[in-house]
């Protein structure tokens, strides 16, 4: 008995049969290629999100660990005074400074923690003020002044009158912002930057304002903090009141701050008498009870980096140092972390 062989299929079958093998084989490999890609990244977010929040939980420990070695400088120190040798407190002790005067300290080889004054430049109680820093003779900087302290009090009043430069409801919805203004008090500092012509006249940092049913004690006109202030606001603050000052001499006034935060050494013996008098005359040179407490805290592959602010109240004699009638828990004002 003999036996027919299968026909072959046709050549053109063939052909169509190995491309739908080689398109299923590269779909199979792309989808295979996909799904570890997914899974990379996925575990990629994963070590992320792990890696972050330990880096946040150092630096929250950092923040509340700079505050309570500031509270046992202020209980060891009495004096709040900026500037001087730390010779002088090394006669009574050891103890390292932590002032409100922006002195890095290092935590840990990947976490350092620096404390400011929280009072800024500017502050809202300060507004009606704006309308007297102007030069008289420049009347585009008045009619900014008065155009913003028109619109600042336009968002916060209850009514619905206009002032001469101000702005309501109808104006903001033209705009955009039909939820606009507030009709209250502000409750945070960056809701200025809605207002127009902020930047015309807000040349420095904002103080925090407070929680609610809290004022933060501040003398009338109180001059702004030396070691707070940033270079600009040194600058500024210079070139307008002392106006015989020369642009060299401010240079050397801001080294010597840097030198002081870097060394302990007094300004006394860093400036000349006559810088050393003006400085003193347009700045504060003590602390306030109000910290701005800055944590950074960096992987150690550099990768990553957390920044955590705290503003706290820091003056334990204050009925507001602490956010409960037990006095048990300390008040925190604001906390930001980016």
């Amino acid at each position: 008995m003999t036996t027919t062989p299968h026909p072959l299929p046709p050549a053109g079958q063939r052909g169509m049969a190995l491309l739908l093998v080689l398109a299923i084989t590269a779909a199979t490999t792309l989808l295979t290629a996909h799904l570890m890609a997914v899974a990379e990244t996925i575990a990629r977010d994963a070590a992320m999100n792990a890696m972050t929040a330990r880096l946040r939980l150092d630096a929250e420990s950092a923040t509340d660990t700079a505050l309570w070695m500031h509270l046992t400088d202020r209980r060891l120190f009495s004096s709040r005074t900026l500037g001087t040798s730390l010779e002088d407190r090394e006669t009574y002790s050891d103890f390292e400074p932590w002032m409100l005067d922006g002195r890095v300290h290092p935590l840990a080889d990947n976490c350092s923690v620096y404390l400011n004054d929280a009072i800024k430049a500017f502050s809202i109680a300060d507004v009606d003020s704006l309308a007297q820093k102007p030069d008289q003779d420049d009347t585009q900087a008045i009619e900014d002044a008065n155009t913003f302290i028109d619109i600042y009090k336009d968002y916060i009043d209850s009514n619905d009158l206009v002032n001469i430069y101000g702005k309501e409801q109808d104006a903001y919805a033209q705009e955009g912002f039909p939820t606009l203004p507030r009709n209250g008090d502000m409750e945070f500092r960056a809701e200025l930057f809605w207002l127009d012509n902020w930047r015309n006249v807000i040349t420095g940092d904002i103080t925090i304002i407070p929680p609610k049913n809290i004022k933060i004690t501040k003398q009338q006109n109180a001059k702004p903090n030396f070691f707070t202030c940033s270079e600009d606001e040194i600058r500024s603050t210079l070139t307008e009141k002392a106006l015989s000052i020369t642009d060299a001499s401010i240079q050397t006034i801001i080294d010597a701050r840097a030198q002081w935060q870097a060394t302990g050494d007094s300004l006394d013996d860093l400036l000349d008498g006559e810088l050393l008098i003006t400085v003193k005359n347009y700045f504060s040179f003590t602390e306030s009870g109000y910290a701005e407490i800055t944590a950074i805290v960096t992987a150690y592959d550099g990768a990553l980096r957390v920044v955590r602010t705290v503003t706290r109240e820091v003056n334990a004699s204050s009925s507001t140092f602490h956010s409960d009638r037990q006095s048990q828990t300390l008040s925190v004002w604001e906390t930001r972390s980016w």
